[in-house]
């Protein structure tokens, strides 16, 4: 895999441009097959490309960073177990996106101020009469999971529970659909946008009462400097302050 390296030059000035600082680039990706969090290219109703909520959070960072000379710089599309393995080998600065776990915490930073919350929810058959009341209620059935998602965990200790794992949320459904599955868990966010824009609905419905929500957040590996750290969870603030996180989410519900 090619390696893009990132140049991070804070406070220094250059000789020959007096008062001019080197810009600080950071390298991100964006995740494949999870919207409306992230759509890979070309793949966005309406033919636009590059385009989910933490893209246009990047490119609202990228806004407010201008004036600190940080930049966010977007490399490639991955799979989330190829980003999990990237932030871990520092090839990626930043991931915008993640789910807080100890685990994690161990490895990387997350940014003080969190994004946006989400919550576990099942999806069912539209004629099945489950609904979830507890760990004893998914007991005995067959769950579609998405591969390598850290919401999983909120399922993995249930007992008698047994998970099947798939490459998307919409081969999860399908799963579902054929039967070969009872249920699909993943957060409400995805599944909801996967069941309404995948062909589902109608077919496939989310169940009620979801679990607790978890928040979402930027991910920074160690080598990125305290500084740009300050500097992000400011812009972050400053984007809540003035509504743009809840104009970005708004624009992506149906």
């Amino acid at each position: 895999m090619k390696r893009i390296f990132t140049y991070v030059v804070l406070g220094l000035l250059v000789s020959a441009s007096p008062g001019w600082s080197a810009e600080t680039v950071l390298r991100t990706c964006y995740q494949l097959d999870c919207a409306p969090r992230y759509f890979e290219e070309g793949n966005f109703v309406a033919g636009r490309s590059d385009r989910g909520i933490c893209i246009d959070l990047i490119n609202a960072l990228n806004e407010k960073l201008a004036k600190h000379n940080t930049r966010i710089m977007f490399t490639e599309h991955y799979t989330l177990p190829q980003i999990n393995a990237m932030m871990e080998r520092n090839e990626l600065d930043l991931f915008v996106g993640l789910m807080k776990t100890p685990e994690r915490e161990k490895k990387l930073v997350f940014s003080s101020v969190p994004l946006f919350d989400v919550r576990g929810q099942f999806a069912k058959r539209v004629h099945d009469p489950f609904e979830y009341t507890g760990a004893m209620s998914v007991r005995g059935k067959t769950v579609g999971v998405l591969r390598g998602a850290e919401i999983n965990r909120l399922i993995a200790q249930m007992r008698e529970v047994r998970t099947v794992e798939a490459a998307s949320i919409g081969e999860s459904l399908q799963m579902l659909r054929e039967r070969k599955v009872d249920l699909v868990f993943h957060h409400d966010l995805g599944l909801g946008w996967a069941i309404r824009n995948g062909g589902f609905a109608g077919e496939v419905v989310l169940a009620d009462k979801p679990m607790t929500a978890d928040s979402q957040y930027i991910v920074f590996t160690r080598q990125v400097p305290i500084e740009v750290k300050v500097d992000i969870a400011n812009a972050l603030l400053e984007l809540q302050r003035e509504g743009t996180m809840d104009k970005i989410l708004k624009a992506y519900e149906q």
